[in-house]
């Protein structure tokens, strides 16, 4: 099964405008994710699905320098722009990771593709307020894509990837990813979205030069040096049932 990681990222952010360029240990925060990326050996390509917007242009350049693949498409659709993208490297699934994750454990992410492989779902998601936020990632088939763009028909369904299919559960399968209690912790965030994000990580990634830590890791280190910043709780739909695999 060729399963493709798609990195959604646009310079053109405004709350944090060109937050993947920003740097963390001498290093580009795009760059740290395609590096823990590269470390996930059951990953057929690494794709950056960015848009045609002129400021993107160096969001190319840089994918060029890190010799993986990318995408040029709709600012607005992302869901077209990440269909495109799966298809253009003939991807069976995709691991739909936004650039804003740059600490997506690697571990917990090789574990989730051996569970995709092995139940064979239409997509793999990690359970809602469950693991902290950034460390993994919904996998998708390229099949359940082309049949959310098709059915699609909201401006929200369009803008973020798995909008029509969690609306529309009954007429997917899906393996929902459960935490062990010692990763159980939703309210932590590693994710870019602020300013204040960014300090957050920056004071993370100081203990972590070599960019390997798991969430494990990156738990231990937030507790031991308090070194907190907690998420705002969005509630989801009260209809999402806590369930393993939903099948058809």
């Amino acid at each position: 099964m060729r399963i493709v990681a798609t990195i959604e990222a646009r310079l053109n952010s405004k709350r944090l405008p060109k937050k993947h360029l920003y740097k963390i240990n001498g290093k580009l925060i795009i760059n740290i994710l395609i590096e823990r990326l590269k470390k996930i050996k059951s990953l057929t390509k690494i794709v950056l699905s960015t848009t045609n917007n002129k400021i993107d242009d160096e969001l190319v350049k840089i994918a060029k320098k890190n010799k993986i693949g990318f995408y040029r498409g709709s600012e607005d659709n992302v869901l077209e722009r990440v269909t495109k993208s799966a298809r253009k490297y003939s991807a069976d699934a995709i691991l739909q990771i936004s650039g804003d994750c740059p600490l997506i454990d690697y571990s917990l992410v090789s574990y989730q593709i051996e569970m995709f492989k092995l139940n064979n779902p239409d997509v793999s998601t990690p359970y809602w307020f469950n693991f902290p936020g950034g460390v993994c990632a919904p996998i998708i088939k390229v099949s359940a894509l082309q049949k959310s763009l098709k059915n699609s028909k909201t401006t929200s369904d369009y803008e973020h990837v798995t909008n029509y299919i969690f609306n529309n559960q009954k007429k997917f399968k899906i393996l929902y990813f459960l935490a062990t209690n010692s990763l159980k912790y939703p309210n932590i965030e590693f994710i870019l979205d602020t300013y204040d994000d960014f300090l957050f990580l920056k004071k993370i990634m100081k203990f972590d030069i070599q960019n390997c830590f798991t969430t494990t890791q990156l738990i231990d280190i937030c507790k031991k040096k308090r070194i907190l910043r907690k998420k705002k709780i969005i509630r989801k739909n009260k209809d999402r049932k806590k369930f393993i695999i939903n099948s058809l």
